[in-house]
């Protein structure tokens, strides 16, 4: 049996949008005045873009959290874990209550260097996030979970996880593999707000076929995994969790350290995601 509490307040929360159509836009910032979108295809200059103040009928304003929102979330959950065939199975069956609540930066006052690098004052415009709701974006994916309001929004889930497990070593495996599928339920019956399912199936092999010396070795990491998410109401800060139960935790999609490298956490998100990545390991 194990227990968790975790209590979030990100003024940093990621929000790039949803849906494939991500992959093939460019970064984008909005018209300014007569000024027209520009586009980027690198991260820096865009947000270094997106942060610069401009003056509309004497009132400064800015875009610099364009692809941020502030995110509030208290977790807590209970599990229980019965190991069976010589270790190698894991069942798991846990519990769930996320409570989660965000705000837009629309609006609001935000700090800002201007182009003579003075800190100023502005007026933050419309964010990705009231655009795609006003796109219809959410609605289409049945996605919901934000109210002016700021109230919280309550996710009770139920989860259940099959794990076989014959690495070495769990936190720097050099041989073996690990399978899992993982299955989350939230209905209005368990307390939720949320009616939805999702699902992640993940397979990861470990292969050592160089070593030298006491500690030298070349490993073969290779791992494919997809998740799905499907009900009528969806909370949608879980299609940002790849959820697993193994040691360290799920992936938030897509993009990151642990995903796609080379993009922003989080950078592509959507209701089906898949991943397939393989490396070569070697102890520094």
């Amino acid at each position: 049996m194990r227990a968790n509490v975790e209590i979030i307040r990100d003024p940093d929360g990621q929000y790039w949008g949803m849906g494939r159509k991500r992959l093939f836009e460019a970064l984008t910032v909005p018209a300014r005045g007569n000024s027209p979108p520009q586009t980027f295809t690198r991260i820096k200059p865009y947000e270094e873009a997106l942060e610069i103040p401009f003056d509309s009928g004497g009132v400064l304003y800015t875009d610099a959290k364009y692809n941020r929102i502030f995110l509030e979330s208290q977790l807590y959950n209970v599990a229980f874990e019965r190991l069976l065939a010589e270790s190698r199975v894991r069942v798991f069956l846990g519990y769930e209550i996320d409570l989660t609540r965000f705000r837009s930066y629309a609006g609001q006052k935000v700090r800002v260097k201007s182009p003579e690098g003075q800190v100023v004052e502005a007026i933050h415009r419309s964010t990705q996030l009231e655009k795609d709701r006003q796109a219809g974006i959410w609605d289409a994916l049945h996605v919901t979970g934000y109210e002016e309001s700021r109230r919280w929004w309550i996710s009770s889930i139920w989860a259940w996880v099959v794990m076989y497990d014959t690495r070495d070593l769990e936190p720097d495996p050099t041989r073996g593999v690990f399978l899992e599928y993982s299955h989350e339920l939230q209905a209005p019956w368990l307390g939720a707000d949320f009616r939805m399912n999702k699902i992640r199936v993940q397979s990861v092999g470990f292969y050592t076929p160089v070593r030298w010396g006491r500690w030298g070795r070349l490993t073969l990491a290779g791992l494919a995994a997809f998740g799905y998410i499907w009900g009528k109401r969806i909370n949608w800060i879980e299609l940002y969790d790849l959820s697993s139960q193994a040691e360290a935790g799920g992936i938030l999609v897509l993009g990151g350290a642990r995903s796609v490298r080379g993009f922003r956490e989080s950078r592509f998100v959507a209701l089906a995601t898949a991943q397939i990545n393989a490396e070569l390991r070697s102890p520094l």
